[in-house]
């Protein structure tokens, strides 16, 4: 990758606390600091379970929570004529407009139950069209061609053989509720993926993206990340099956004496597989 790489985010003098039982405080607080993640970087997420992974990666999502508050600093998201200021500063036209710029795979999606795998796919990236408000009809219209071409090419390389569905009528009109829950798993990946390509996204977080995968599907799901990094999107994940290549960035979050959370983020100068298989510490 280029040292001239653009910038996707920056994270500055950011703060979250997490809301306790009784909503009268924090139970604890987690310091993610300052960094920037550019085109076609990848940064790992680690730490124990509870320190505040998946926190960060929600705030990315844009929707509200009840068990965290944003406690100080700011995430700015540059690009693609999006106003640089903080995520708690946005409209809510902006934050619509703000969550079509970045494509987040959540560790438990609800699918529409009439909805048939195609059909899904097809409607995230409808939405995400519509929504951007920078498409013409006829943009619009073009970018949906190629999402039902690129949902076809993946049938083809990838979902025949590891669904076991021989028939693309049959894939396109099967519910998604009556595939397991591993197929299910792939069908929201392979949406925020496409979603991302056919958007022209920049950024694209993965929260567990592994959960229920076999085999066979994380390695496709491992290529499909590497060939977007290619591209110059960026990736956020947290796994705690770590099969992926090209990590170049690593941020640890650990806790400090005084019962907080503090996240440090290093840098890997030669990324490898072998050092992804590293246990969590």
């Amino acid at each position: 990758m280029s040292d001239e790489r653009k910038t996707v985010i920056s994270v500055r003098d950011l703060s979250v606390g997490i809301v306790d039982e009784a909503g009268q405080g924090f139970r604890f607080r987690i310091d993610y600091g300052s960094f920037d993640v550019a085109e076609g970087d990848f940064v790992l997420i680690k730490g124990h379970n509870g320190c505040g992974k998946s926190t960060f990666l929600r705030l990315f999502r844009l929707q509200g929570a009840r068990y965290f508050t944003v406690t100080g600093g700011s995430i700015v998201c540059r690009g693609q004529g999006f106003p640089e200021k903080s995520i708690p500063l946005c409209t809510a036209e902006e934050l619509t407009k703000l969550s079509c710029l970045v494509s987040y795979i959540g560790q438990d999606e609800e699918f529409l139950t009439g909805d048939s795998a195609y059909s899904y796919i097809y409607h995230v990236c409808r939405l995400a069209l519509e929504n951007a408000g920078t498409y013409t009809r006829e943009e619009r219209k073009k970018r949906l061609v190629e999402a039902d071409a690129l949902i076809r090419e993946y049938y083809d390389r990838f979902l025949a053989a590891s669904f076991r569905c021989k028939n693309y009528r049959t894939f396109k009109n099967k519910r998604v509720r009556a595939w397991s829950g591993g197929q299910q798993k792939m069908i929201n990946v392979l949406a925020g993926i496409i979603k991302a390509k056919v958007c022209g996204l920049r950024l694209l977080v993965l929260d567990e993206p592994l959960n229920n995968l076999d085999g066979r599907n994380k390695e496709i799901l491992n290529g499909l990340v590497q060939e977007l990094r290619l591209q110059g999107i960026a990736i956020l994940a947290v796994t705690h099956c770590q099969i992926f290549d090209g990590i170049n960035k690593v941020m640890q979050i650990s806790e400090t004496p005084g019962g907080d959370q503090k996240a440090v983020l290093s840098e890997r100068r030669e990324p490898s597989h072998p050092e992804c298989l590293e246990s969590f510490r």
